[in-house]
């Protein structure tokens, strides 16, 4: 049986990160396996402003939206969404990420048109993104959030380190973990520039949950002689002010720099490419594409272990450690003191692990399997957690 899904999520934005670009990867993958997708999405980009996953539609159903604070709200949302349900008729909807409007109205229409669903947590839940802004997310915990997680039909994540906390959560819905895969890119479309200094490359959302501060502080203690600090991607909420402010109690304003959202795949991969090192010191990751995005182009990577990419130290192709300035530190004072080849041997090794352990073919069947298994009750994937 060939699954109709239909898949909620609030943006195809290459701005918004991980989901837009997990979406645009799987559903490539998905619908040479047969499965048929439509996307409902509730924001308005054209052109190369987002993902255009191949085989599958794409539709806006924003309509009207209000501003309140930082979010934004569609007082029309529910009565297109479910219009669109109904006019579609998929066998399951799937759902990505958590608190938001579209998310909550996705799971709505799932109970009320009977339908199985699937909800992709992508990194939402984790304990630090939990107690972030923990008052609105305590909120909206009780008055939606734990019913829609606790009413679906099985709920997705990347690692076992998010199983543990969801479950202390009193959520007993069944649990598959399926990795993101990693598209591996021809490494003759980038090519190394020569400068007097060596790069350690962040890129990302200018973000709190980023841990930019501490990456800040780390620095100020390593700071390398020769390496520059480039950090790389939208600033969120104006969050970027207060990197500099704390950049300038440093006195690293010649160390580090801003070099803006990057968003077309050749100036992103140049720029991983031109790097010596790259570091994502974030608090939580449910999976850290950019990691992967580094590795693949041969770059040794830092990161916290506050992501799940222990694999680093098994593969040794870069550093796993405490999500702590002395830390980041450490690893970053032994990076720097490498050989240019010894990075790249590293940065090596990392490109044929993903190519080993992070298939998108091989994800996107696994995927393929849990929604015949949602149809059928047949031949349940080793991947659930019940």
């Amino acid at each position: 049986m060939q699954p109709s899904v239909l898949v909620s999520i609030p943006s195809l934005s290459k701005a918004f990160g991980g989901p837009s670009r997990t979406v645009y990867s799987l559903w490539n993958n998905l619908t040479a396996l047969g499965a048929q997708g439509h996307i409902l999405t509730s924001s308005k980009l054209t052109g190369d402003e987002q993902f255009k996953p191949g085989g599958t539609t794409v539709s806006d159903i924003s309509g009207c939206r209000i501003n309140v604070g930082r979010s934004s709200w569609s007082p029309s949302l529910k009565k297109r969404f479910f219009t669109a349900a109904k006019d579609i008729r998929p066998d399951i909807i799937h759902n990505h990420g958590i608190w938001m409007q579209a998310n909550h109205i996705a799971s709505l229409a799932a109970r009320k048109l009977n339908i199985p669903l699937i909800t992709s947590i992508h990194g939402m839940l984790t304990e630090w993104a939990f107690s972030y802004k923990a008052w609105k997310k305590k909120a909206a915990w009780i008055a939606y959030q734990k019913h829609d997680l606790s009413t679906a039909s099985i709920l997705h994540i990347t690692g076992m380190h998010e199983l543990d906390f969801i479950r202390r959560l009193g959520i007993k819905t069944p649990i598959c973990i399926i990795p993101y895969g990693v598209d591996l890119p021809d490494m003759s479309l980038s090519q190394k520039i020569s400068t007097a200094y060596k790069t350690a490359l962040f890129m990302g959302r200018i973000h709190p949950v980023k841990g930019l501060d501490m990456l800040i502080e780390a620095w100020s203690i390593a700071r390398p002689p020769g390496w520059k600090l480039v950090l790389a991607g939208p600033d969120e909420g104006g969050y970027k002010a207060r990197l500099e402010s704390i950049i300038a109690e440093y006195n690293l304003q010649n160390d580090i720099t801003f070099s803006g959202f990057i968003d077309n795949d050749t100036d992103k991969y140049n720029a991983y490419n031109n790097a010596d090192v790259f570091i994502l010191p974030s608090h939580t990751e449910n999976f850290g594409h950019v990691v992967a995005e580094a590795l693949s182009c041969r770059v040794p990577v830092i990161t916290t272990r506050g992501t799940p990419w222990s694999l680093l130290e098994q593969y040794n192709c870069g550093w796993w450690v405490e999500n702590t300035a002395a830390s980041l530190a450490s690893a970053l004072q032994t990076a720097v003191s490498l050989t240019d080849d010894e990075r790249h041997a590293m940065g090596s090794r990392g490109r044929d692990m993903l190519s080993k352990e992070f298939s998108w073919p091989s994800i996107a069947a696994q995927m393929y399997s849990v929604y015949q298994w949602l149809l059928t009750g047949e031949n349940k994937p080793a991947c659930i957690y019940t």
